[in-house]
Formats: structure tokens, C-alpha cells, sequence
């Protein structure tokens, strides 16, 4: 029971540290960048998003096949590479976005849409794990049992929880990029087939 509740307040502890991680990354990145260099963030985070839903599933299919978690990290990792790909070429064109703003109302306006770039981008994550952990785990699909943990100590921590409440925003946002539900997107390739 002890060893439950430590683990269980460690995965709480993790998800909250990854929400307060992002949201200070980005605001201090929002500060020394500035706005626009910040905006470019979020259209990489929407960019990623999209390349996850349409190409996640088939980069973790060459790894590992039909695994719910291969195919949750695999559009993590999608992801990622998009933002950063982004914050590159944010970079690149950095010093004509820098003409375009001035400085204090950049500074100021970057740490807050950098703050809230870090909270969408945990909100991601978090809506990948809340997708993982409503896939059902039946006997014909490969879905392990403890697949909703994440989305557990998600909900039940104590910042992380408050972020949940952007979830509706987050699926009203990617609807149209999304064909489906992102759980069953998730599961595809899960499914045991009878052998003959």
C-alpha cells in the first residue's frame, strides 16, 4: 500500500514537474526571444500535433507494431522534432521577426505566450496520456492493463489536474486536424487477429 501511494505520488510529482518544467522553459524562452519567436513556437506545436496524428503511428509501426505506448511516444516524439524545427527556423528568421515588434512589448507579451506555449505543450502530453489511458484493454487488442497510470497520476496531481481543464479547448483547437478520436487513432494496430 505505502509502495502504491510513493509510486502513485512520484507519477503525480512527474507530471506536475513536467507542466512547471515547459511553462518556465518557455516563458524564459518568451522573454529572451520575444513574441513573434514565440507564435513561431505555437504554430510548430500546431504543426506537430497535425504531423503527429497523420505519421506517429507509422514511424512506431517500424519500431514496434500494435503498441499503444510505441505509437503515444512515437507522437510525442513527432512532436517534439516539429517544435524544435520551428524554434530552428524562429532562429534563422530571428532577426526580421525582432524588427517587426518593440522591445518591451515583446519582452513582456513573449514571457506570457512563452508561459503559455510551455502550458499547451504539457497539455499535449497530457492529452496523449488521458487518450492512452481510456484505450480499453479487452483480449483481443494488445492494450496492457496498466496503460491508464500516466493518465491516473495526471488527474489525480495537483497542478496537473488544472490543466486539464484546457483539454476541451485543446480537442476544439485540433478537431480538424484530427479525422477521429485520438484514443481509438491511438489503438490502431493494437488488435490480436486469429491466426489460420
Amino acid at each position: 500500500m505505502v509502495a502504491a501511494a510513493a509510486s502513485s505520488s512520484l507519477q503525480q510529482f512527474t507530471s506536475d514537474a513536467i507542466l512547471v518544467v515547459l511553462v518556465i522553459v518557455n516563458g524564459a524562452l518568451g522573454w529572451r526571444t520575444g513574441t513573434l519567436r514565440r507564435i513561431v513556437s505555437f504554430a510548430g506545436l500546431y504543426a506537430g500535433v497535425i504531423s503527429a496524428y497523420y505519421t506517429g503511428n507509422f514511424f512506431a509501426g517500424l519500431i514496434r507494431t500494435g503498441d499503444i505506448f510505441a505509437n503515444a511516444w512515437s507522437f510525442i516524439a513527432v512532436t517534439v522534432v516539429m517544435v524544435l524545427l520551428f524554434e530552428v527556423i524562429g532562429r534563422i528568421f530571428a532577426d526580421r521577426l525582432q524588427r517587426l515588434a518593440a522591445l518591451t512589448f515583446d519582452r513582456v507579451a513573449g514571457t506570457v505566450i512563452g508561459g503559455a506555449a510551455g502550458f499547451f505543450q504539457a497539455s499535449v502530453l497530457f492529452m496523449v496520456a488521458l487518450a492512452v489511458g481510456a484505450a480499453p484493454s479487452t483480449p483481443t487488442n494488445r492494450v496492457p492493463p496498466l496503460r491508464d497510470v500516466p493518465a491516473n497520476a495526471v488527474q489525480a496531481a495537483p497542478l496537473s489536474g488544472h490543466a486539464l481543464r484546457a483539454q476541451p479547448v485543446l480537442h476544439r483547437i485540433f478537431t480538424p486536424a484530427f479525422s477521429g478520436d485520438l484514443t481509438t487513432h491511438l489503438e490502431e494496430g493494437t488488435q490480436v487477429t486469429a491466426r489460420s
